[in-house]
């Protein structure tokens, strides 16, 4: 009886213990979710795969998405594959991978850091070009036009369900100039984060698109670099830039465009 009685007390004493620390972190989850980018970072500099969050406390799959998001704008060698491990706490370790492998099934870190270097290398090389003393608009508008000019939509790729992982980072869009949605996307917020432009990526899996939600003198805006670097069937390319996807509202882009996070910022006016 009296060793049932220790068992209770030491059970009440580690879910109130756990209960404490999960409601102290719930109530921060910003200091959370800059601890969870700064390890993502950590790790992956180091080209690590396993990524312990235990006490991190973040058990939302979504938000861990957008960190990495945000962390693959810096760290250009990781893959976009993202998976967890995860138990009755919740999500306990998230595994990053990267573009390139060895023989032995190791990240291959001089090519990696090849990667890295010659990413840096063509952003400081656009940013170069583009004046930060224009307007924001400005600014939006020629990196716009300048990625479109630079990037070919990896068409032929697509159709044939081969796409590299390349295709869907900032580094081939901005050193193999070839890429789809999401190579597109993270490189304009990349850059746009450059010159203190405020961004989010939108990435939608009904529609398996992404494109960009953009802040130009205090109204939001949706941009599509994508879908204004458009192509006929079969894969010839248009020869002009399009702007029909650049700095528009919400009830324009619904025209065709759906499926975003509700909790993104509004974009109710055109430009």
């Amino acid at each position: 009886m009296e060793l049932a009685k220790k068992i209770v007390i030491v059970l009440l004493i580690f879910l109130l213990t756990f209960g404490l620390f999960f409601y102290k972190n719930s109530q921060n989850s910003t200091k959370s979710i800059i601890s969870l980018e700064n390890k993502m970072i950590q790790y992956a500099q180091d080209y690590q795969q396993d990524v312990p969050t235990r006490f991190l406390n973040i058990n939302n799959a979504d938000i861990i998405a957008e960190t990495f998001q945000e962390v693959s704008k810096h760290i250009y060698y990781l893959n976009t594959r993202l998976s967890y491990k995860g138990d009755f706490f919740g999500i306990s370790e998230i595994k990053l991978s990267y573009l390139y492998y060895d023989r032995f099934g190791k990240p291959d870190i001089p090519k990696l850091n090849q990667v890295q270097k010659d990413t840096e290398a063509a952003i400081n090389e656009i940013t170069k070009i583009v004046n930060k003393n224009q307007s924001q608009r400005q600014i939006a508008l020629q990196l716009h036009d300048l990625l479109i000019d630079r990037i070919e939509y990896d068409y032929q790729n697509y159709v044939r369900d081969t796409l590299p992982n390349t295709s869907y980072t900032i580094y081939g869009a901005l050193v193999l100039n070839k890429a789809v949605c999401d190579g597109y996307s993270k490189s304009y917020s990349r850059l746009l984060d450059e010159y203190g432009i405020e961004n989010y990526l939108v990435s939608v899996d009904v529609m398996d698109h992404s494109w960009n939600l953009v802040k130009i003198n205090g109204n939001w805006f949706h941009v599509d670099l994508t879908w204004d670097d458009p192509i006929y069937p079969g894969g010839n390319f248009y020869s002009n830039i399009s702007h029909d996807y650049f700095l528009i509202s919400d009830q324009k882009i619904s025209q065709d465009h759906y499926g975003w996070n509700p909790n993104l910022p509004k974009a109710v006016t055109e430009n």
